[in-house]
């Protein structure tokens, strides 16, 4: 959804792939969290701090959910 906006880019490729690199790093982040929970949940909470850091201090809207699921992760025990 964030990068539907490149098409219009004379090199639509390449703006594709470096506006879905978030998105890359997320999907990363989850496949740990899913193997090791304590390590994705803290994955989770670094990445919505740097993210809130690189967009200085604006993106709450997008920080908040990263935080609520690294806190998640970080809450599950392994039955």
């Amino acid at each position: 959804m964030f990068a539907l906006d490149v098409f219009d880019e004379p090199r639509w490729w390449l703006a594709l792939m470096i506006h879905l690199i978030p998105s890359y790093i997320l999907v990363i982040i989850t496949v740990i969290a899913w193997k090791r929970e304590r390590l994705g949940g803290w994955l989770f909470l670094l990445a919505g701090a740097v993210l809130l850091i690189f967009t200085h201090f604006e993106a709450w809207v997008l920080v908040i959910p990263a935080w609520v699921i690294g806190g998640l992760f970080l809450r599950l025990k392994k039955a």
